[in-house]
């Protein structure tokens, strides 16, 4: 019994390490946003990423010029690494002094070395303006000489013409920047007209270009920190899920007892905390504390405890004796009801952090969602059987390109 418990043991911390292992190698990238005053850098800046304080200013000073957020500005609970650096804009008769500012913060960054320098700059452009000026193709130049990508953002493109936008943006391409540049049309906040509700627009596609121009080794810090396309998520879930399920074959498990793997798997908070964590946003954070004044995660274990009864009787259910009775028994048993599970919380909080609550609704009737919805999600992935890690790339071809019709195939279980 003691060789077993260690074992298990060892197992859990194997889990929880390798949790830590991909948390410590998502890399934090630096993005730069600059404009002159005025053109809606901070709204941009709160809808990609939920930082509220950037829009009074609340970040910390780290030069003359700009303001440094990252997650623990916002109201987006990832902490996960990132670094934004907002410009504090610059007045009339006042560009030279804020030039010199600029390089001379770029250039500090940049000496510092990659993980410091910054990676990418979104360089905001007022369209209602309708104006480009000489001053802001020069720093676009000057950037580009850094070898920093650049992204244009044509802001607030609600409020102005199909016509006036393709007057600007034919002014800032024949102005033959030395490298390439990008211009994107968005509107973070667009007004109301008529009484009817005008969507945001272009903040997708400002996320997608991106993680585009960035290396590869910031992507998965954007996608857990955007908050404009939520479906995305799904990747960096899918990771922490297959390296759980992932250990459950390598750590060396030999069949035990059903009783002592119900004991392991059901220690697997730290993963469904993580994914937690990746969907939290203004929406979960303000309409699932209430519900007990706990996280998230709590309300979501409560959920799946008391819909499912999860207990030794529910897993022989859900595992068939010639399932059990396999040589690899507790390192599969393990391994499905952590994908299985995974997948399950993952959904929930997709559709919960995609679900528009008026604010009308009880606290009973948000947890009544909760449920439901976790009753729904885990009937699509019960049957999904993983006796080997060739298994979790089956599972997730189909799990990121939604085919969830697919999921309890054949092929898969």
């Amino acid at each position: 019994m003691a060789i077993m418990d260690d074992n298990l043991n060892k197992t859990v911390e194997k889990i929880n390490d390798e949790l830590k292992n991909i948390l410590e190698e998502m890399k934090a990238p630096n993005i730069a946003i600059i404009g002159k005053t005025g053109t809606g850098k901070s709204t941009l800046i709160n809808k990609v990423f939920g930082i509220e304080k950037a829009e009074t200013n609340a970040g910390w000073p780290v030069t003359k010029s700009f303001n440094f957020y990252t997650p623990e500005h916002s109201s987006v609970d990832t902490r996960k690494p990132m670094n934004l650096y907002d410009s504090a804009g610059y007045e009339a008769n006042k560009e030279q002094e804020f030039k010199e500012n600029l390089f001379n913060f770029l250039n500090t960054k940049q000496s510092e070395g990659l993980p410091s320098q910054i990676h990418l700059i979104w360089y905001v452009i007022n369209a209602a303006s309708k104006r480009f000026e000489d001053f802001d193709a020069d720093i676009i130049n000057e950037i580009n000489r850094l070898k920093i990508p650049v992204i244009i953002v044509l802001s607030q493109c609600d409020i102005v013409s199909n016509e006036d936008i393709n007057k600007l943006t034919n002014v800032i391409k024949k102005c033959n920047f030395e490298k390439a540049y990008h211009i994107l049309e968005v509107a973070a906040k667009p007004l109301n007209s008529n009484n009817k509700k005008i969507e945001s627009f272009g903040l997708k596609e400002l996320v997608d270009k991106t993680i585009e121009l960035l290396p590869t080794i910031y992507s998965d810090a954007i996608i857990a920190n955007q908050i404009v396309k939520i479906g995305d998520k799904k990747k960096v879930a899918w990771k922490y899920i297959a390296a759980a399920a992932t250990t459950c074959f390598v750590s060396g498990l030999v069949p035990i007892p059903l009783s002592a793997v119900i004991a392991m798997i059901s220690s697997q908070v730290n993963l469904l905390k993580e994914i937690a964590k990746l969907y939290n946003s203004d929406k979960i954070i303000k309409i699932i504390d209430p519900i007990t004044g706990q996280t998230g995660t709590t309300v979501l274990t409560i959920a799946a405890v008391g819909t499912l009864n999860i207990s030794a009787t529910f897993l022989v259910g859900l595992f068939p004796p010639s399932f059990l009775a396999a040589e690899a028994a507790a390192g599969g048993v393990a391994a499905t009801y952590i994908v299985i599970m995974g997948l399950t919380y993952t959904s929930v909080c997709d559709k919960l952090s995609k679900r528009h609550f008026g604010g009308s609704e009880s606290n009973q009737e948000v947890k009544d969602f909760i449920e439901e919805t976790f009753r729904e999600e885990f009937n699509k992935y019960r049957k999904i059987r993983v006796n080997s890690p060739k298994k979790l790339e089956q599972i997730k071809d189909v799990f990121l390109s939604n085919r969830l019709q697919n999921i309890n195939n054949q092929e898969i279980i």
